[in-house]
């Protein structure tokens, strides 16, 4: 596959009543332990510049199982992949690749970025990727067809900056599908972030972690992600329509879908 490259710097399906079973169990084990003091310090949970090879492995391991069952295909539905043999792809946070395997078996061009140097190297086995960090993407303007990303979005800081990317990246008329976690303040991911971190770390540092690598919570544990980041287009003059919602069959996740205009206006 050839993608144009430009000079810049890289910078049994589970039901929705399991899912809130296994958040309880977090906050069960949260409400045992002291809650934090809140403050503006960074030493309660020393986060690495970084995701590394062991993170990398553990969300591996989770990828399509318990609240992330089944995105994975609802992804890859939403964007009609399985019609289209001839589509460009780019994956924003593909890890280890284990969604680059899933794209390229539906005979389409696939190419991965992200932030980790670790993982990138894992899904160099799989499809074409790249270390890069999704605020400043090291592709041409309309370059693809379609971008998908699972549960990146939110590990993101500054926002406005990934959608104004993706405006950038996709050829008029392309789309982005983004799958955006409820807004637990970090417990969708406080199970990989508690196995990240040394043995018999207490669950209140992992949840003060886990909100830390959710630096940019979207919406709230009831919806609303929609809401926000289109406000977040308008507020920026960013050229994308938005559509889509929470999705009870994703375990409240939020499928998004980003559009960009057929025509340059």
């Amino acid at each position: 596959m050839h993608v144009s490259v430009d000079t810049r710097p890289a910078v049994e399906p589970p039901t929705v009543t399991g899912y809130e079973q296994e958040v309880d169990s977090v906050r069960q084990a949260l409400a045992a332990e002291t809650p934090p003091v809140v403050s503006d310090s960074k030493d309660l949970v020393p986060v690495p510049a970084d995701y590394d090879a062991t993170y990398a492995e553990v969300a591996s391991s989770r990828f399509g199982k318990g609240g992330l069952a089944h995105h994975d295909a609802a992804a890859i539905t939403s964007a009609s992949l399985p019609e289209n043999k001839n589509a460009s792809v780019l994956e924003i946070g593909c890890n280890q690749g284990e969604l680059l395997a899933k794209i390229k078996a539906t005979g389409n061009k696939v190419v991965g970025i992200d932030i980790n140097p670790a993982a990138v190297k894992q899904a160099q086995e799989i499809a074409p990727a790249v270390p890069a960090d999704a605020r400043n993407m090291p592709f041409k303007a309309d370059s693809f067809d379609v971008i998908l990303s699972l549960h990146t979005a939110e590990h993101i800081p500054e926002p406005k900056k990934l959608f104004a990317e993706i405006a950038r990246i996709l050829k008029p008329g392309g789309t982005a599908h983004l799958i955006l976690p409820p807004n637990f303040y970090g417990l969708e991911t406080i199970r990989v972030a508690k196995e990240t971190m040394p043995k018999g770390t207490s669950w209140l540092k992992a949840w003060a972690y886990a909100r830390q690598l959710h630096c940019t919570p979207f919406g709230t544990p009831f919806g609303g992600a929609i809401k926000q980041i289109r406000q977040t287009l308008e507020d920026k003059h960013i050229n994308l329509s938005v559509s889509g919602g929470r999705r009870l069959d994703l375990n409240l996740a939020s499928l998004i879908v980003l559009r960009k205009p057929a025509v340059k206006l």
